[in-house]
């Protein structure tokens, strides 16, 4: 007996779109997105969808939810994911921090979702 092929979850022409789009945007160049919509429009899902597709050879995620960091906390957040030792200072903190991300192997893509 074969197989059945599995459809995709999402068959709407604007999700499909927007997938393809936010991922021709990723993989081009470096991006910077606000994606916005009502509570249940589908933003959380967009994002696991393009997840999905992505090669994780090229990107690393990480992902915050229902979060509004500081500033500081934002720094904080990511040299915890990234395994960074906090230091004396923040301005100490957020220089080890941008050398890291500019020498990482993969793109890092940070995604809050409120």
């Amino acid at each position: 007996m074969k197989n059945a092929p599995v459809a995709e979850p999402f068959l709407y022409d604007d999700f499909q779109q927007a997938l393809g789009t936010l991922k021709t945007a990723l993989v081009r160049a470096p991006a910077y997105a606000l994606l916005l919509g009502d509570s249940g429009s589908g933003k959380t899902t967009l994002l696991r969808a393009l997840a999905a597709k992505l090669d994780r050879r090229r990107f690393q995620i990480l992902y915050l939810c229902h979060g509004r960091p500081s500033p500081s906390g934002l720094a904080r957040v990511l040299a915890e994911a990234l395994h960074l030792p906090l230091r004396r200072t923040r301005a100490e903190t957020s220089r080890l921090l941008v050398q890291t991300l500019r020498n990482l192997p993969t793109r890092l893509l940070f995604w809050i979702d409120e």
